[in-house]
């Protein structure tokens, strides 16, 4: 009997390592001399909240730069020439259609939405 409890634990144990899935931390990039990175700001915060629903599956795709710059249905999510004025940015900005929606996810952290914000400013570029 011990000795298959002990094979029990150690499968539980096995298993969950090898279906765990975590996610790459994400880069704080607030501060006023950082400069927000796509691969370690941006892109993580779309795994986090945004790819679940905008994955590679049509529509918007969120997972990947070039699927990003491609846009949605509704044009292109980043408006090279008045960076303010880009789609991405009023949709998790929009006080009345916030993304993600409230009653999908867990709401976009201010922070993240800061350095959102930041990188678009920036450029929006693929660093």
């Amino acid at each position: 009997m011990r000795l298959l409890l002990g094979i029990i634990l150690i499968l539980i144990t096995s298993c969950s390592e090898i279906f765990k899935t975590e996610l790459p931390p994400i880069k704080d990039c607030t501060g006023d001399s950082d400069i927000c990175s796509y691969a370690d700001s941006i892109q993580p915060i779309f795994n986090m909240y945004c790819t679940k629903c905008h994955g590679s599956q049509g529509g918007l795709d969120l997972t990947s730069y070039s699927g990003l710059l491609a846009g949605g249905q509704n044009g292109e999510t980043i408006d090279e020439i008045n960076f303010s004025n880009s789609l991405l940015l009023l949709r998790i900005t929009d006080e009345n259609y916030p993304m993600p929606p409230p009653y999908e996810d867990e709401m976009l952290d201010d922070i993240y939405t800061t350095m959102i914000a930041k990188w678009i400013q920036a450029g929006a570029i693929n660093n």
